[in-house]
């Protein structure tokens, strides 16, 4: 059902912009203002539709900050998300909950290889890229791994956690394809 609204000259009402304006008269379709703009009828039923005061108009354009910092910071936390999943190398793209967390927790700790700091990941990665080995070995009736450098390069065996060797395994494997 469409309403009719006044269109009488003389009549103010609030723009979007939250500016007067007072209706000056009619010229067919269009609504002549007495600042000389024009607005299209079905235009300015819209904007007489929602009755605009500047309170409302304060209202509206808080409610809409609102909106926009919340969009704001859900993309933010999506995005650190992403990036997290990337420092794994996508090893944990398919995983969820307490699993992940663990993996990220066990995989992104910064220990001191040498004489740089690096993640678990990224020290397992350049193990891999340099042509160094890993091993599972039994340890007082346990398994253990560890990793060897590279033969050729000199150095000593490291002991890894079996998320490490997971990780390695899974980085081997996709290597290969």
């Amino acid at each position: 059902m469409k309403k009719d609204y006044d269109f009488t000259p003389g009549r103010a009402f609030c723009d979007y912009g939250g500016e007067y304006h007072t209706i000056a008269g009619r010229d067919g379709e269009f609504i002549t203002l007495t600042d000389g703009g024009r607005y299209h009828s079905e235009s300015l039923a819209a904007v007489l539709a929602d009755d605009l005061t500047p309170e409302k108009l304060r209202q509206r354009k808080e409610q809409y900050d609102r909106e926009q910092a919340a969009l704001k910071a859900r993309q933010e936390a999506e995005q650190a998300e992403q990036e997290r999943q990337r420092q794994l190398y996508g090893y944990a793209d398919t995983m969820r909950g307490v699993k992940l967390e663990r993996v990220r927790s066990t995989l992104l700790k910064c220990y001191r290889y040498g004489n740089q700091y690096l993640t678990r990941a990224d020290h397992i990665a350049r193990f891999l890229k340099d042509g160094g080995r890993f091993e599972q070995y039994t340890y007082k009736g346990r398994p253990a791994f560890r990793v060897w450098p590279a033969a050729g390069k000199g150095g000593y065996f490291v002991d890894i956690t079996k998320t490490e060797y997971d990780f390695a395994r899974w980085l081997e494997g996709r290597a290969e394809r």
